[in-house]
């Protein structure tokens, strides 16, 4: 519990009080092989899950049935608060590990009076779930570009500010996957760009160059 409350978010800063009581619940940790099915659609709501180690594809189902948008939950990353908060019951997606994946799942009946009881620990959930909800608005409205370079430009553009270098801890299977676009082309885009020198790729880092490049893509 010591290292999940160091590395994931939502706890940063709450009282020690908080700690100590989430520290009591109960937890179950469970560690998944690759490709286990992790959540059904359909399965009722009980737990927060945190991802401490791994990678989580999460596909969206709809009401008949039919999948949806991907989207994945890697290490540190907390789910689902959106769904609790508003009275959702019942997941709507079916969860795969992408990788080898250990998670501790919290109990929400114990959980929730703690958050609500501690103004920080309120605080970082509402912060953690509106970065979640407009990187999700982000993708949604990048995947209505029809061009790879477009949605590649829209993706790396929106999650950077000009000095900073977009952190990719997928592959290029998963960021093809993401955007919704084919890993051959992808691949493609990418070494062109930085043949351009619009991009440089260090291990998993892209750093944008030349952003009116990227802009004038749009």
């Amino acid at each position: 519990m010591k290292d999940l409350l160091l590395n994931t978010s939502i706890f940063n800063g709450i009282s020690d009080e908080s700690k100590e009581a989430v520290k009591k619940i109960k937890k179950r940790v469970i560690k998944y092989k690759i490709n286990e099915q992790v959540i059904r659609a359909g399965d009722r709501i009980d737990d927060v899950c945190i991802i401490t180690n791994g990678l989580l594809r999460c596909i969206e189902v709809s009401p008949t049935g039919k999948d949806l948008d991907a989207f994945y939950f890697s290490t540190g990353v907390t789910f689902p608060f959106y769904m609790l908060f508003g009275g959702e019951k019942y997941h709507s997606f079916n969860t795969f590990a992408v990788k080898k994946t250990t998670a501790v799942w919290i109990p929400w009946k114990e959980l929730e009076p703690i958050i609500r009881n501690d103004k920080v620990f309120m605080n970082n959930i509402l912060i953690f779930v509106s970065e979640f909800m407009c990187y999700s608005k982000m993708i949604a409205r990048c995947i209505e570009y029809r061009k790879v370079i477009e949605r590649i430009s829209y993706w790396l553009l929106h999650l950077t500010k000009s000095s900073e270098a977009v952190y990719v801890p997928m592959s290029q299977e998963i960021l093809s996957d993401i955007l919704k676009v084919n890993r051959s082309s992808l691949n493609q885009e990418l070494v062109n760009l930085q043949r351009l020198n619009v991009i440089e790729i260090k291990n998993k880092e892209i750093k944008i160059i030349d952003r009116e490049y990227l802009e004038s893509q749009l």
